[in-house]
């Protein structure tokens, strides 16, 4: 997962172009990403797949909510 600045697109923005990120508290940023070295991602449905640093633990997040409607 890549840094991508510190200020936030509007929602209109991101509709537009899309959103691979996900927005994390300070501890899931700075210990598990960084200094334990686990990486994430967001999946093409919506849902996100993470993983330690040898691979020995993956987890995966379940479905958005539908649509109301």
């Amino acid at each position: 997962m890549s840094h991508r600045g510190t200020s936030r697109p509007s929602a209109a923005a991101m509709g537009a172009i899309g959103c691979d990120c996900v927005l994390l508290c300070p501890f899931h940023h700075q210990i598990v990403i960084h200094r334990w070295g686990w990486t994430l991602v967001v999946n093409p449905d919506g849902t996100t797949s993470a993983w330690n640093r040898n691979k020995t633990k993956v987890l995966h997040s379940h479905g958005p909510p539908p649509r109301a409607g």
